[in-house]
């Protein structure tokens, strides 16, 4: 829907958009005492931080793979044991 819409960018492109917090007003610093920090902003943000972090749960979610072939060779299963 993004490219019909004239988006021009790679799938990986698109993937780092989506986990980029400099659009919810956040930054990253990085310092070898305390690592990787997210900072706040002087920036105005284009969405809000509570949306970024659902949008974050939501790819970082693990989905439940159900296997298909199992259920269909349950059903069609003529051994008894």
């Amino acid at each position: 829907m993004a490219h019909v819409k004239g988006l021009k960018c790679s799938r990986s492109n698109f993937w780092k958009l989506l986990r980029n917090p400099v659009y919810c007003g956040l930054f990253t610093l990085t310092s070898e005492s305390e690592g990787h920090q997210l900072i706040k902003g002087i920036h105005e943000s284009l969405i809000t931080e509570s949306l970024f972090y659902e949008v974050q749960n939501i790819i970082n979610a693990k989905r439940k793979i159900t296997n298909k072939t199992d259920e269909i060779k349950s059903t069609f299963d003529t051994d008894p044991n």
